[in-house]
């Protein structure tokens, strides 16, 4: 996979698992079942729809949460051991398991069926924007270039520093530190580079790897 699909690299299944304000008809149909609580933790874990487009389930307690690539965390409820139901949404999810006993991937139900292959048992590390003065923004505003044709433009709108890809949307990126950036809406994250003298000269670009982007403006 070149550079260039790399950022927001996410199709129409980004637009699935939205967590919306109404109850779905079909989850008001549906009954929770009762179930031990102790099997939710086989389910914990990250499970990969698409590059860049990761369903996360973490335990609450007694509750198995969920949460997508830049969405917020919901609970999903038991239909049976293996099945379960958003309320949000019409949107349904199997684990299935291998023949050691072991979650290998899901299926998402929901205008279609979608796979989903287990790639960790931890839920990603949950990332925290921290308040830094806007005015270093500033500094790195400017064009990257991750490779020739795919440039990613940083840019700062008011207090907020934003990104855009070549030929994609613009986003904002959130800081953990006064140099290092984290994307909501995928998972992947900058780092910006400087000279012996404060200077920035460009970047990393964390995702799927490391991918250094020179500063040409």
């Amino acid at each position: 996979m070149t550079t260039t699909k790399l950022l927001f690299g996410i199709s129409s299944l980004a637009t699935l698992w939205l967590g919306l304000a109404t109850l779905s008809t079909t989850a008001a149909d549906l009954k929770v079942a009762k179930v031990d609580p102790k099997i939710y933790d086989a389910y914990v874990g990250q499970y990969q729809l698409e590059p860049g487009f990761l369903i996360w389930f973490c335990r609450d307690k007694d509750r198995l949460m969920s949460q997508a690539t830049g969405q917020a965390k919901i609970e999903v409820f038991p239909k049976s051991e293996t099945e379960f139901f958003v309320k949000e949404v019409d949107a349904q999810i199997t684990f299935v398991k291998g023949q050691d006993g072991k979650v290998t991937h899901l299926v998402l139900h929901q205008n279609g069926d979608h796979e989903a292959k287990k790639i960790s048992n931890q839920p990603p590390k949950e990332r925290v924007a921290v308040k830094v003065d806007p005015k270093i923004y500033a500094a790195y505003v400017g064009d990257y270039e991750l490779q020739p044709g795919a440039v990613l433009t940083i840019s700062k709108e008011e207090n907020r520093l934003m990104a855009q890809a070549t030929g994609q949307q613009k986003f904002e990126i959130f800081p953990e530190s006064e140099t290092k950036f984290f994307f909501q809406v995928v998972d992947a994250q900058i780092s910006f580079k400087k000279d012996a003298q404060g200077k920035v000269t460009g970047l990393v670009l964390q995702q799927r790897g490391d991918h250094e982007a020179k500063k040409t403006r």
